[in-house]
């Protein structure tokens, strides 16, 4: 049997031709600092200081990610800390029980639940 030279023999039987294979490769970015982030279908800016890889942002444009990426990279040359430039990101979870983030409200809310039926909401705080 004759195989074409871009074709390789799966087994006895059958005969995969890899060149009708596709493959779709993942955009790549032109820029330093800015790779596409698969899970999430954005943008990633990330940079390293002193060895530590800091992620900047998610990023729906590749030029956002970018702008990102050099304003980091001149606060660290101004000798300061590159700060996160993406979409302000939830606050972490509170350390208090019944408190938790109100998205909608961007505040944290007090809930507390009496005879185990119904949540009481307690208000809502700038600070936890």
């Amino acid at each position: 049997m004759d195989v074409n030279p871009e074709c390789a023999p799966l087994n006895d039987c059958h005969v995969v031709c890899l060149s009708s294979l596709e493959y779709t490769r993942p955009p790549s970015s032109k820029h330093r600092g800015v790779s596409w982030d698969k899970a999430k279908s954005k943008w990633k800016a990330r940079i390293s200081r002193n060895g530590v890889p800091k992620i900047l942002g998610r990023f729906a444009e590749e030029e956002e990610a970018a702008a990102a990426y050099r304003a980091a990279e001149a606060a660290i040359a101004r000798g300061e800390e590159p700060v996160s430039a993406g979409p302000a990101r939830r606050p972490p979870s509170s350390k208090h029980r019944g408190v938790s983030w109100d998205k909608a409200t961007g505040k944290w809310m007090a809930q507390i639940k009496l005879n185990g039926v119904n949540n009481k909401n307690l208000g809502r705080f700038a600070e936890a």
